[in-house]
């Protein structure tokens, strides 16, 4: 360079440019044109700023302004703020850009989220669906449990019944057992009568004479050796033979033998004595079924027997 030395770039003045204020004033009378009206800086506020472009008094106040350097002043000045306005739109662009971007990424999230919300309401129909469908199972439920109800008080009667039978029962038993008391252990045989039938009350009133005792044949009437052997036997209330007493067997896989004999009255008692062993069940006459002057009938209080069962029977009138 032919003229200049000491070059250097000048800081930046931006900044102090916008601190600079530019006025409308009236020189004053210690100038050469007092009460013009006229417009600039002040110098005494631009030395505070920028002393470069002041010029002073010998005495070192400020004197005026270097108003032709104002320009370099300026360029400097619209060359950083040139700098700054370019790189506010590279941030802007930038900022544009992550806009878009964001933007792009919104719809995505708003693609998800609507997706989410289609498959919430897929969810929500299912469930409702499952609802519905546990509604109807409560309503079987209840149904359920009202027939449960229902059963049980069947059930219940069932039982009261059952009671009942099983009362019925024992007191059938009851009698059986109070007609085999009756008839405690001894031997009455003759003209076809046999079976154990306690006779020793009775006997107890015979006189001892009565062994010496015949018939219009020239026969002993009675034997009384421990055992009472006679072809009739007559009593106020009791008569013996083949038509009021006899021997009988129930076939196995019955229930239930007729009896055939005239003497079958609705009015007598009608004993029966097994001769062998019952499992869980007694033998007994049902009276409402006896035919008068024919026959009555001994029935099985139980399951059919597997072998055959022979039995006495004895009508008392």
């Amino acid at each position: 360079l032919r003229y200049k030395t000491n070059i250097e770039t000048m800081e930046p003045i931006l900044s102090k440019i916008m601190d600079l204020r530019a006025v409308r004033f009236d020189w004053n009378n210690k100038t050469s044109t007092p009460g013009m009206a006229d417009f600039g800086m002040i110098a005494e506020e631009v030395n505070g700023v920028l002393p470069d472009l002041v010029t002073y008094n010998p005495d070192g106040t400020p004197h005026g302004l270097k108003y032709e350097k104002m320009g370099l002043f300026a360029l400097k000045g619209l060359q950083e703020q040139q700098g700054e306005i370019s790189n506010f739109k590279f941030q802007i662009s930038n900022q544009f850009q992550s806009l878009n971007d964001k933007n792009i990424s919104l719809d995505d999230k708003l693609n998800i989220i609507s997706g989410s919300l289609t498959n919430l309401d897929n969810r929500a129909t299912a469930s409702e669906s499952q609802l519905a469908s546990l509604n109807s199972q409560i309503s079987s439920l209840e149904s359920n449990t009202a027939d449960l109800g229902r059963n049980l008080s069947e059930l219940t009667a069932t039982v009261g019944t059952m009671v009942e039978t099983e009362s019925m029962i024992v007191s059938r038993i009851n009698d059986h057992e109070a007609r085999l008391a009756a008839l405690e252990v001894g031997t009455l045989s003759g003209s076809g009568v046999s079976g154990p039938l306690d006779l020793s009350p009775a006997l107890k009133k015979f006189d001892a004479d009565l062994s010496a005792a015949v018939g219009p044949d020239g026969k002993s009437i009675f034997t009384l050796d421990g055992e009472l052997n006679a072809r009739v036997l007559g009593a106020e209330s009791l008569k013996l033979g083949n038509k009021t007493s006899g021997k009988e067997t129930l076939e196995a896989g019955k229930t239930a033998k007729e009896i055939l004999t005239s003497e079958a009255f609705a009015g007598a008692k009608i004993y029966i004595t097994p001769l062998g062993k019952l499992s869980g069940g007694s033998l007994y006459v049902d009276m409402a079924k006896v035919k008068e002057g024919e026959s009555f009938t001994v029935e099985l209080d139980g399951d059919p027997l597997a072998d055959n069962l022979e039995f006495n029977w004895l009508i008392v009138r």
